[in-house]
């Protein structure tokens, strides 16, 4: 995601039809300070319509239901945005990464179906891109196995406030999916 950042704002910038979900791997470590993309080989991975699920090393606590968001440009596809599901010590947290240039203290919103924006203050940012990170407690959740579409607010910098949305579908089977291998691998 670090790749012609200023590229992504102007093509966000512009009406945006439409966002196309594609498979990532967001590795949350401990502290998530370090945490980067990576790819996972297509063979670890489940595919539930915009979802993906995978569980890195055969290890419970390395599953992962994932989305990275991607946008037409330029007869290729930009990455805009990646959202994970992951394991953590107080339970489940989703975790956003946005790229760089983002006006932090205006805080990131999401809303499921165009309802009920949440505020969080986003955890960090390294060479990767700004990070959020969210209780993925039974509201949060919930919304997303009833919902059809999630929307992300961004400030940027210069003021201006970005939207990208992604698809929900998959989301339930997915979370399935996640849970019984994780109950599996323990």
């Amino acid at each position: 995601m670090n790749s012609c950042l200023p590229i992504v704002w102007r093509i966000l910038r512009r009406p945006i039809p439409w966002a196309v979900p594609i498979g990532l791997t967001v590795a949350l470590t401990a502290t998530l300070a370090t945490a980067q993309d990576t790819e996972t080989p297509a063979a670890d991975v489940e595919v539930f319509d915009d979802w993906r699920v995978s569980c890195a090393d055969g290890v419970a606590d390395n599953c992962r239901v994932w989305q990275r968001v991607q946008v037409a440009y330029n007869d290729g596809l930009q990455d805009v945005m990646a959202v994970s599901i992951a394991p953590a010590d107080t339970g489940l947290v989703v975790l956003f990464q946005v790229p760089l240039d983002v006006y932090l203290p205006a805080d990131f919103g999401l809303r499921v179906d165009g309802t009920g924006e949440r505020r969080v203050r986003y955890r960090n940012c390294n060479e990767t891109g700004c990070w959020v990170l969210m209780r993925g407690d039974s509201g949060v959740l919930s919304s997303f196995r009833r919902g059809i579409t999630a929307e992300a607010a961004l400030s940027l910098v210069e003021g201006e406030t970005v939207r990208i949305s992604f698809s929900l579908r998959g989301f339930t089977a997915a979370m399935a999916a996640f849970e019984d291998a994780r109950r599996n691998l323990e």
